[in-house]
């Protein structure tokens, strides 16, 4: 990290503008307690801090790690091949940005919502929004002896990023009939793993 750079970058702000911003933003959006601490790395919290932890340079490293062998690198590949092929050069400074925001929404080679969702109940890009107060709906370790479950791996290689359906069906309703044939579509279809939990409410 160049340290004259940011500090020369940093006098330039408007702090009486860029503190209120992100301070509305830490509270509203990511739904931090005033005097919390936590990261965002490529569209994922990882946090609150306790008062003790601290991040180091080496959990950085780890963290940019992560997010490489999530996909990224793929992503980063593929998007530097269809630069190079529309403008016969390659290396532009934006495709390291594209990179990991496209990583950010496929979230690229997850194998379940529930390997992020933490006991302290930290926000993290996974789960259902339900659409006021930030609110999410996660599905953490569905017991196998309450429900059945199928799961169709995906049917190429896994070289590219892939997309990660979850239905829960209740097998005995009308909708799931019409259920089956939109997941048999998106399976063809696209590059994705397909997860069926068959009738959730019995351990609700």
């Amino acid at each position: 990290m160049d340290i004259d750079a940011f500090e020369e970058a940093l006098k330039k702000l408007r702090l009486e503008d860029f503190v209120p911003l992100h301070s509305a933003f830490s509270t509203r959006v990511l739904g931090l307690k005033p005097g919390q601490r936590a990261l965002v790395i490529n569209g994922r919290i990882l946090g609150p801090l306790g008062p003790e932890e601290s991040f180091s340079t080496g959990d950085f490293r780890l963290a940019e790690q992560i997010t490489l062998s999530g996909g990224a690198r793929s992503i980063s590949v593929l998007l530097s091949r269809l630069s190079k092929s529309e403008t016969g050069a390659s290396g532009h400074p934006e495709l390291s940005e594209l990179t990991y925001r496209v990583h950010a929404l496929l979230k690229a080679n997850e194998e379940t919502s529930s390997d992020l969702v933490t006991s302290n109940g930290m926000i993290t890009y996974e789960g259902i929004s339900l659409g006021e107060n930030n609110q999410r709906m996660y599905f953490t370790d569905l017991p196998n002896h309450l429900t059945g479950r199928l799961q169709w791996k995906p049917r190429r290689a896994i070289d590219q990023p892939v997309f990660q359906i979850m239905a829960l069906i209740d097998p005995a309703s009308q909708s799931a009939q019409r259920l089956s044939h939109v997941l048999l579509t998106l399976y063809e279809a696209l590059p994705c793993s397909v997860q069926i939990v068959l009738n959730p409410f019995g351990f609700a």
